[in-house]
């Protein structure tokens, strides 16, 4: 009796799970999820049970550079320009939503691969809007021109970001280039502006 009652109390404590303040976590079932439990002292059937824990927090993803081949308007010819961008997005909270990210990502906590699975779509929003809008228009106004490429993601429900449910998504252009040909074309002055917004941009993200 006394081994069983050892080997119950054994069972038992290897099902407990702390889930902190800053996490959710969705409960796997024999590889299947199914359910949602939030922040506390949790338990679940060891060993067929697991969780997957995602932060509540703001995630911060930096990808690769894109190039973007320009449109021609007003004057200005196209041009191929290099954009660097990092995505900062939160989990959904609604447990379908968390379920459905889940079954999506397989595992949360995998930084490098998150970006593989949200790089590429990122950074053909990118080609795709910027490629309807002008050099300068790009480089005088970059925080709407990745809010426009950021809503452009939010619109399309049957991508990868769409299907991870991901929130609040925020782009920022953490670095331009130009063609050497055209960095002439834009002043000093509007140089430094330009830099300085880039700057607080990255600055805020950071902060976050």
């Amino acid at each position: 009796y006394l081994s069983l009652l050892i080997l119950i109390a054994a069972w038992f404590l290897l099902g407990l799970r702390i889930i902190r303040e800053n996490e959710n976590a969705v409960v796997v079932l024999l590889g299947n999820p199914t359910r949602v439990i939030r922040s506390g002292l949790r338990w679940t059937i060891w060993p067929i049970e697991y969780v997957r824990r995602f932060t509540t927090n703001i995630i911060e993803l930096e990808f690769r550079e894109a190039h973007i081949i320009t449109a021609k308007d007003n004057g200005y010819g196209s041009a191929r320009i290099t954009i660097k961008t990092t995505m900062y997005f939160r989990w959904p909270e609604d447990e379908a939503c968390l379920i459905s990210a889940l079954r999506f990502v397989g595992n949360p906590e995998n930084r490098e691969s998150l970006k593989n699975l949200f790089e590429e779509t990122v950074l053909d929003a990118f080609r795709s809007v910027g490629g309807g809008k002008t050099w300068k228009d790009i480089t005088q106004n970059r925080k709407d021109f990745a809010k426009e490429v950021a809503d452009e993601l939010t619109n399309e429900p049957g991508d990868p970001i769409g299907q991870a449910c991901l929130q609040n998504i925020r782009l920022v252009i953490v670095d331009l280039n130009l063609p050497e040909g055209l960095n002439t074309a834009i002043t000093a002055p509007e140089i430094a502006r330009l830099n300085k917004e880039a700057t607080i941009e990255e600055a805020r993200g950071l902060k976050k």
